[in-house]
């Protein structure tokens, strides 16, 4: 708890986030459990994520990937077409019915992969709340998470699920 306040405080003084957490005070931090603080923070608005055209004319990424192949590959994407498949994604999300009464949890790498940096861009235009667990090996701790950050909605490949839902089974 202690870590989560302070990383809590960290971002109240960050100027990115100060626009997010401006109907929270330092001392709500200090004094309310962590986790009922977080909700508070206001979702990403889908304006914030409006980019000069320039700089999507102009910039580019490369991915590193070792995808289905096992063998480390680059993949280079335009950020027009980083844009262009989170725009996508975030059509099929909403789709779904993701929206910004939502809590998402989800599961994979924390890196500069093609496929996260879609999808959490993707999450982005729904303005729901993102929540990176990253891997799934502790199957209690996660469902902690869950729990406590109250994610309704888990995106996460049936590799990361299986192992939570059989957890789950075994400790009924």
């Amino acid at each position: 708890m202690k870590a989560l306040r302070t990383l809590l405080l960290d971002c109240f003084a960050h100027p990115i986030m100060q626009e997010r957490m401006k109907k929270i005070s330092s001392a709500e931090i200090q004094n309310n459990n962590p986790y009922e603080v977080l909700k508070m923070i206001e979702p990403i608005s889908s304006e914030s994520l409006l980019i000069d055209q320039k700089i999507i004319k102009e910039s580019s990424i490369v991915f590193s990937s070792s995808g289905s192949t096992g063998k480390e590959k680059f993949i280079h994407l335009t950020f027009s077409e980083v844009l262009h498949n989170a725009q996508n994604h975030g059509f099929g999300y909403s789709s779904a019915g993701i929206s910004n009464a939502d809590s998402v949890a989800t599961f994979g790498q924390h890196a500069l992969l093609s496929s996260e940096f879609t999808v959490y861009h993707g999450l982005a235009t729904t303005s729901c709340k993102i929540i990176p667990i990253g891997n799934a090996s502790c199957c209690k701790t996660i469902l902690q998470l869950i729990h406590d950050l109250h994610a309704n909605v888990i995106l996460a490949m049936p590799s990361n699920t299986i192992p939570l839902l059989e957890y789950l089974e075994n400790t009924k």
